[in-house]
């Protein structure tokens, strides 16, 4: 069954785990007859989400100028599933994708006249998820725990697959 995709890159890194992650889904599926649509993160948001009740356009409309309305709107909502790669900093997404999302308030928000549509395809949509970090540094260990270094340094191996 031909599926209609995206693939979102939250790394800043083009070159880094999870832009190789991103890449490695979106051929994958291009292989498997999909049509599938690559985008950075990095080149839609140009900026963060600010107070919309003050921001947005008169018809509700986001009113930062930036290619995420287009992302969102002609490629996030219609696509049959999507697929997020994000590095993981400080044991949370990256603040591209945390951004990503956070932009999305203002068309989930009652204030924009097709919100209730919004929401609707935000649900029915089919989710992919990959994560990349490094193997956790002395920082992110306690020296005490043997237990967990050795938990910790085999989830870093499994994570990275």
């Amino acid at each position: 069954m031909w599926m209609r995709s995206l693939v979102l890159s939250a790394s800043p890194r083009r070159d880094g785990n999870s832009a190789l992650l991103a890449k490695a889904a979106a051929e994958g599926l291009r292989e498997a007859g999909h049509d599938c649509e690559l985008v950075f993160a990095d080149d839609v948001l140009k900026s963060l989400l600010r107070d919309c009740r003050k921001c947005r356009t008169e018809d509700g409309e986001c009113a930062i100028e930036d290619d995420f309305r287009r992302v969102f709107l002609d490629l996030f909502l219609p696509a049959d599933g999507v697929v997020v790669a994000t590095p993981v900093y400080w044991y949370g997404m990256s603040a591209q994708l945390k951004a990503f999302f956070d932009r999305a308030f203002c068309y989930i928000a009652a204030s924009y006249p097709r919100s209730q549509d919004v929401v609707r395809r935000m649900t029915g949509s089919g989710w992919g998820f990959f994560s990349a970090r490094r193997k956790p540094s002395r920082l992110s260990q306690p020296a005490s725990s043997t237990k967990f270094r050795n938990t910790a340094a085999t989830s870093a191996r499994h994570s990275s697959v």
